[in-house]
């Protein structure tokens, strides 16, 4: 029961010093992924412009007109990523934190 409580009590600043950074970092990184969010284009890691809003296809193999990163009216998941139209090269959605 003693090493339960010591060891409580020496994990708990580092656990509040972690979830501190963590906050920290999240919320300096907000402003850009909200620019990103509300963009009607995205670009790719070579600086190819492409659209967020068009015909894709989920995973699942529904097609649909909308947004990206919209939830597919199917499956109700929302894409991760996307597929660079001109190079191949993956787009990480901006919603998307890990």
């Amino acid at each position: 029961m003693v090493v339960k409580v010591l060891l409580a009590i020496l994990t708990a600043p580092w656990v509040l010093l972690w979830s501190g950074l963590r906050m920290i970092t999240t919320t300096i990184g907000l402003p850009g992924r909200f620019q990103a969010m509300n963009a009607g284009t995205l670009f790719c890691p070579d600086g190819h412009a492409n659209p967020v809003m068009g015909r894709w296809t989920c995973s699942c193999g529904a097609n649909y007109i909308g947004h990206a990163f919209a939830p597919c009216p199917i499956c109700r998941m929302p894409a991760g990523w996307v597929r660079c139209e001109c190079c191949s090269l993956a787009i990480r959605s901006p919603w998307k934190t890990s």
